[in-house]
């Protein structure tokens, strides 16, 4: 990704949850943006809240890792 580190996370059943990008913003800070990725899915079909879900637990074990 153009923007810097870019992470996609998939699972076996669902494909494509969303990636995750890591932004240097000055030399010791790092942003890091969540994408969830839907597809085709509408946003209120149980595919599309299943891969949040999903992909909401995956975000938060990588930001617990970065608040160390």
């Amino acid at each position: 990704d153009h923007r810097g580190l870019c992470y996609v996370f998939e699972h076996k059943k669902f494909g494509e949850l969303g990636r995750i990008v890591l932004i240097q913003v000055r030399e010791q800070e790092m942003l890091m943006q969540a994408e969830l990725y839907i597809g085709q899915e509408n946003q209120e079909s149980t595919i599309a809240k299943k891969k949040k879900a999903i992909f909401e637990k995956v975000v938060a074990t990588v930001n617990a890792c970065f608040n160390l």
